[in-house]
């Protein structure tokens, strides 16, 4: 499964990022513009006889979309959550991590995945 995804770190971080997963629990992450990363696309599109469009990369929140399987493209690769603590705690608790952000794969990834498998 490939996919794309932005975080809010840019511009002066890596803040685009192309994630390909496997069903045998591997996953590869390259930094979008890296020249691994231009490699890995190139590639795909080769073996796919596709296209693979990224398009993320106006994006300035957090956001993913799954780019392969076609069938389940444009949907969610992974769930954002952001930091439910309000207030001082959760001031404090950014000066100590670096993120108030959880982020999951979804659960369409999983399943499909998961069916990959059998």
């Amino acid at each position: 499964m490939l996919g794309e995804y932005t975080t809010d770190e840019g511009p002066y971080l890596d803040d685009q990022f192309i994630v390909i997963a496997t069903a045998a629990d591997r996953v590869f992450e390259f930094v979008v513009g890296s020249s691994q990363c231009e490699n890995v696309v190139s590639y795909i599109r080769e073996k796919l006889d596709d296209e693979v469009q990224l398009s993320l990369s106006n994006c300035t929140n957090c956001c993913s979309k799954i780019l392969y399987p076609k069938e389940l493209s444009g949907c969610e690769f992974f769930d954002f959550h952001v930091d439910a603590r309000n207030g001082l705690l959760r001031r404090l608790s950014r000066l100590f991590r670096k993120r108030s952000l959880e982020v999951e794969v979804s659960q369409l990834v999983v399943n499909y995945l998961m069916k990959m498998q059998v």
